[in-house]
């Protein structure tokens, strides 16, 4: 199926700005592609529209680690709000949509 990028974005990620948001809820996606640099991140896939708390307390997600570019599918990963969790100091990321 072809696609295009639908958006690209450079975000700051990191311990003093947990639960941002990297892509909000979309009904139309093939997959997201996220780069990260130094540091490794949780992301927490959302696909029931509930809402990610600020804080990493209970909250079940994926690892991406450091020095990665990784495609997510949204035939495996929906196309949900997907939220962002830095560990120790702040980082910037990569995403682009598709």
């Amino acid at each position: 199926m072809p696609a295009k990028v639908a958006s690209t974005s450079v975000i700051a990620v990191g311990a003093s700005n947990n639960g941002i948001l990297l892509f909000p809820q979309s009904n139309y996606c093939s997959s997201r592609v996220i780069t990260t640099k130094e540091r490794a991140l949780l992301l927490v896939f959302d696909n029931n529209s509930v809402q990610a708390s600020s804080t990493l307390n209970s909250r079940f997600g994926h690892l991406q680690g450091a020095s990665t570019t990784v495609n997510y599918d949204s035939g495996v990963y929906g196309c949900g709000a997907v939220y962002a969790f830095g560990f120790d100091a702040t980082t910037s990321i990569t995403t682009s949509e598709y």
